[in-house]
């Protein structure tokens, strides 16, 4: 059965739909093999939705799928993993070609069962951990932004609430009399049971109301006075000294507060950090200014981060064991120390946003956005779970959560690659754009044969508490003709895997030697399949990818801070293949007089003063006016009779602009400048990117060119390949 679905409905997109059959000649072709999945990828249709239990293969315990061999005669089916024969169902035995289930029809490789009704669902938790250590200005501004938050979030929603600085403040949300504030030390954590104890918590499933966590309908105008009421951290500050902030230990005590509340169903821990952590566990940055915050020159010497580290790291873990998801938004123009929290934030699948104040335009957009938009339709307590045909395993998964024991011994022993061992993932928050790299490996089989995965998440719906079981079955085929190989390749996806296992690498190699074996890998695919880089059409993105892959701050270092490349992973490491493709390359449009609206090359050729240029990048949006063409609008040309033409293009390219930055998360920087302004900067950079600067002794396939410009690495590119 031969099935294909639109990107815009299909979860899973592989590297390679066509493979060797040797493992040999698959480990040859340059680009890893496996797939990207997005495991709540919008579904196609509601018919996908299936309100009874699946059909299971009793041998290796895969769901029934459009692949399967239904035999109506002897009514039964055969397993395309395993190839067994297993007797159907009795609501299975009147199968016709005119009586066909949802989840055997051709288009369905994707259904969803609805397994488990909960009578008394939770409804959602969210726990505010709010920095207070900041300047008025700044107070009043972080203060608007949790008003603006608590507008979005629904009635029904449990929410809590923690300032912290010097010291933590709990803040009793549900009252019977008067409200208190609970005062912890800023450098002790405590566990659970501690704080049971201390604060009289009793887990909700008890009946009896929790003073510090409740329903917001009934806690709405207690927290608009606690907001009200907020001031920054009163301690005061010696000469020369950084404020006390104890991020690490105020996180901890939301988590803790949540398992002793919630101890199975948890809920979302809400950072919100102005600054480095300076004080208590977790601390990244020292108490005196002459001692300078770490930067990437000097991070792998930092005693402070490497403790810091250890502790978000094994704080995520157990956040991720409670189902208990940390969220991190920041604002400060120093380092907050999110390189250090990136661990607790990727264990747990949360999202994170990092800009300089908290009035923010884009800042307060995407924490907009996530309560709108993204909760509604995310997940809690995912399992994902794959298992296929015995030519395969996975070799692993970069992305987010942690891993579990293996369930199907689908796993590689040899071969292995983050999150690996396993089959089997736990992601405690999941978003619908959440997206997954799986590495796969084959042990090689029969050329025109067909191998087949299966994907399982299994997740609880964070609005309904209902628990649904997602079910993705795709096929690879086994071919040895180089071009079918090639029309089964996805650029998109191929880089995304690379770029992930960059990105994993570095953490552990030099830049040097992760960028020898990225431009070793790109060779090698060339020399098989575009022998002088003589690209088709499935690969002929394929340069100007890896030229801005290796231009990646991670790597070059140029510009960047430690907060900032660990941003930059953490976000790519999650992108669907679209998403990383922009991450990776901006599109630039032109907007011009008396022609339609055309994509440009990514060159200073495309800089005309008769223009408007729109660049759409992953976190920017930026519209520039050409020279004359500000000129004109400045004398309000495009007023007059005559000039329709040119107010259609200024208003059109902000118009479709704005329309390019609604549509992501987290919300993008909207820049509107002229040509030689000084946010024109935006639009030079992406046209002039910064030439890889390493210094180490590069290898023979190096793509480092003298001049460093995209003709220049082509040309290297076609030499190394013929």
């Amino acid at each position: 059965m031969e099935t294909e679905q639109p990107n815009q409905y299909n979860p899973i997109r592989f590297s390679w739909n066509s493979i060797p059959t040797s493992k040999s000649s698959l480990d040859t072709t340059g680009i890893p093999f496996g797939c990207v999945y997005t495991p709540l990828k919008e579904l196609r249709s509601q018919e996908q939705i299936l309100n009874y239990q699946p059909c299971l293969c009793p041998n290796c315990k895969g769901i029934i799928n459009p692949f399967s061999t239904i035999d109506p005669q002897s009514k039964t089916w055969i397993c395309p993993l395993c190839k067994q024969r297993a007797p159907l169902p009795l609501n299975y035995t009147k199968i016709d070609q005119n009586n066909v289930p949802a989840e055997l029809s051709p288009e369905n490789t994707t259904v969803e069962y609805l397994i488990e009704e909960n009578e008394n669902p939770v409804p959602p938790v969210y726990f505010f951990v709010v920095d207070v250590c900041c300047t008025e200005k700044q107070h009043q501004q972080l203060k608007n932004l949790l008003l603006q938050t608590l507008a979005c979030i629904p009635n029904n929603a449990l929410v809590g609430f923690i300032s912290f600085g010097t010291i933590i403040s709990v803040h009793e949300v549900y009252f019977e009399e008067t409200p208190h504030i609970s005062i912890f030390n800023g450098t002790k954590v405590y566990t659970a049971e501690e704080l049971k104890k201390f604060l009289k918590i009793n887990p909700i499933s008890t009946g009896i109301p929790n003073r510090f966590i409740a329903p917001l309908k009934d806690a709405e105008q207690m927290l608009n006075t606690i907001i009200d009421q907020l001031n920054p951290d009163p301690y005061p500050i010696p000469k020369g000294n950084r404020v006390k902030r104890c991020t690490g230990a105020a996180i901890h005590m939301a988590v803790g507060i949540i398992e002793a509340t919630f101890p199975k169903t948890g809920g979302h821990v809400i950072v919100f950090s102005g600054g480095p952590i300076t004080h208590g566990p977790g601390a990244m940055a020292e108490l005196e200014r002459i001692k300078n915050v770490r930067q990437l020159s000097d991070i792998s010497k930092s005693k402070l981060t490497e403790e810091s580290l250890k502790f978000f790291t094994e704080l995520g873990n157990r956040a991720n064991s409670s189902n208990i998801s940390v969220n991190y938004i920041a604002a400060s123009f120093e380092e907050t120390g999110f390189h250090e929290v990136e661990p607790l934030v990727t264990a747990t699948g949360g999202f994170h946003t990092i800009g300089e104040g908290w009035a923010d335009a884009d800042l307060i957009e995407t924490v907009v956005r996530y309560f709108q938009r993204e909760a509604p339709y995310s997940g809690s307590e995912a399992i994902v779970t794959i298992n296929g045909s015995s030519h395969l395993n996975v070799t692993g998964m970069i992305g987010c959560g942690i891993a579990n024991p293996p369930v199907n011994n689908f796993f590689s022993i040899n071969n292995k690659v983050g999150l690996s061992g396993t089959d089997q993932w736990r992601i405690v928050g999941l978003r619908r754009g959440t997206s997954l790299g799986i590495f796969l490996d084959s042990k090689g089989g029969v050329n025109g044969e067909k191998c087949f995965i299966q994907l399982l998440c299994r997740y609880r719906y964070f609005v309904t508490g209902k628990t649904h079981l997602r079910v993705t079955t795709a096929a690879v085929s086994f071919d040895d003709n180089l071009s079918s190989q090639l029309t089964g390749f996805n650029q998109e996806a191929g880089i995304s895997l690379l770029g992930r296992l960059a990105m994993f690498k570095i953490r552990s190699e030099t830049v040097r030697k992760v960028i020898d074996e990225v431009d070793s890998s790109i060779v090698e695919f060339c020399k098989k399949y575009a022998p002088g880089a003589n690209f088709n059409q499935n690969t002929i993105g394929i340069p100007q990818l890896i030229f801005y892959l290796r231009r990646l701050k991670v790597f070059t270092g140029q510009n960047t801070t430690p907060d900032l490349t660990a941003s930059i992973r953490c976000t790519f490491n999650i992108l669907d293949p679209n998403d990383s493709a922009l991450l990776l390359v901006p599109i630039l449009r032109r907007y011009c007089l008396g022609k339609e609206v055309e994509e440009m090359p990514l060159s200073q050729d495309s800089l005309d003063p008769q223009w408007i240029l729109v660049l759409t990048c992953f976190s920017r949006v930026v519209v520039c006016c050409g020279r004359d063409v500000a000129s004109w609008r400045n004398q309000n040309i495009h007023e007059q009779p005559g000039h329709e033409d040119l107010k259609l293009i200024l208003e059109k390219s902000q118009a479709d602009a704005k329309n390019f930055a609604d549509l992501r998360f987290p919300a993008p920087q909207f820049i509107v400048c002229d040509q030689d302004s000084s946010l024109s900067r935006y639009l030079l950079t992406a046209v002039n990117p910064p030439p890889l600067q390493l210094e180490a002794k590069k290898s023979a396939n190096s793509l480092d060119t003298d001049s460093g410009d995209y003709g220049s690495f082509v040309d290297r590119l076609r030499q190394l390949s013929k």
